[in-house]
Parts: C-alpha cells; structure tokens; sequence
C-alpha cells in the first residue's frame, strides 16, 4: 500500500471518528436542552414532570383510558406510563375508575385537583414559549427544525439496529472512558445551573418522540 492510500485511510478514520464525537455532543446537547426544558415548563408550586403532565394532557382530551391505553397514545411503554399513573394518583391529580370492559385493567380518569394543575402547568408554559419566541426568529427557528427533523429521520432508521452498534461501540478501546468523562461533565454542569424536578422525564430515556 502506497503512503498516498495511508495517509488517505488515516485521515479518513480520523474523519469518521470526529463526526461520531460530533454527533455525540448534539445529542448530549439535546438531552440537556430537554430536561431544562422540562424544568421550565413547570412554574407553580406542586410541580411535575412534563411526560406526567403529557398524560394529563391525554386524559383530557380522551377522557378516561386504561394504562395500556395511554401507552399506545404516547408512544410509550406501559411500565414507564404505569409509574407515572402511580405518582399522579399519590399526589391526587388522576383516579382509578372501575373499568366495564376489562375487570383488571381500571380506567385513569382526571381529577378536579389535576385539571387546575394542568392549567396551571399551560399556563406557565405559554409564558414561557412567549419569551422564547421574542428572543429568536424565525428563520433561524425553521432552520433549527429542519436540521432536527433531519436528525430524527436519522435515528428513527439507525435506532432498529441500536442493540449490535451499541455492543460494537462498547468493545471499543477506551469508547466507555470517553462516554463517563463527557457525562460526568455534563452533569455537573446541569447541577450548576438547574435545579429542577426531573426525575421521572429520566425513567423515559432519551425523548426521540419530542424532536
């Protein structure tokens, strides 16, 4: 192999390699972006998480469903909804309703309690996306939404095949180092400038569904 071909796969690998590293801060980036907002967008004071406030948002529109249900309407996994029915009942924003058609599968209905939390929580948010909106336009807006729904359709494909890159990836020489490193940074930098309720929007995983 002459030099000219080396030099040419080198630089090639290197080229392949910066672009993983690339993707691999937006992705961070979204991430973080995600669960700032997340924080944001709840302004009162019995706070949230925004995936409990979608399934608020589900019942009210739908009125009451089953736990499979609400999973099939948010694209998510019925543990991951049955939690935050869970915690929604616990703090009295949802009941449990006898269901006619399936005696071991309740209803979640919407209580009065959470009705005025959604409104509050809608409220805020409106506030919110008022502010944001003032300060960015709307050119750069449409560019930032190409680009996401760009990197979507990417990873609605690459996703079907996540399980064999993921276990590639771990084989790599120093691959789990490099992903510590950067998520021990990026943590300590979200403690720094948000302190918010996040804990259940983190049972959910990475918000694919939200881009």
């Amino acid at each position: 192999m002459s030099r000219a071909s080396v030099s040419q796969d080198k630089s090639a690998v290197n080229g392949a390699a910066a672009r993983v590293e690339q993707v691999t801060v937006l992705l961070e980036e979204l991430h973080t972006l995600r669960n700032r907002l997340s924080d944001a967008l709840v302004g009162n004071s019995d706070p949230i998480s925004l995936s409990a406030r979608k399934v608020l948002q589900e019942l009210e529109k739908h009125g009451p469903h089953s736990v499979p249900s609400i999973a099939r309407l948010r694209g998510s996994t019925r543990q991951n909804i049955q939690i935050l029915v869970n915690r929604l009942e616990a703090a009295g924003h949802v009941e449990l309703i006898e269901n006619p058609g399936h005696k071991r599968s309740a209803l979640v209905g919407l209580t009065d309690k959470g009705a005025e939390m959604l409104q509050c929580c809608e409220a805020a948010e409106e506030e919110f996306l008022e502010r944001v909106a003032s300060e960015i336009s709307s050119t750069d807006v449409d560019a930032i939404l190409r680009s996401l729904l760009q990197m979507k359709d990417v990873l609605n494909r690459t996703l079907k095949h996540l399980p064999a890159k993921r276990r590639s990836r771990e084989q790599q020489p120093g691959a789990r180092a490099r992903r510590s490193k950067r998520q021990a940074s990026r943590k300590q930098e979200d403690s720094e400038l948000f302190t918010g309720n996040s804990e259940m929007e983190k049972e959910e995983g990475f918000p694919i569904n939200l881009l």
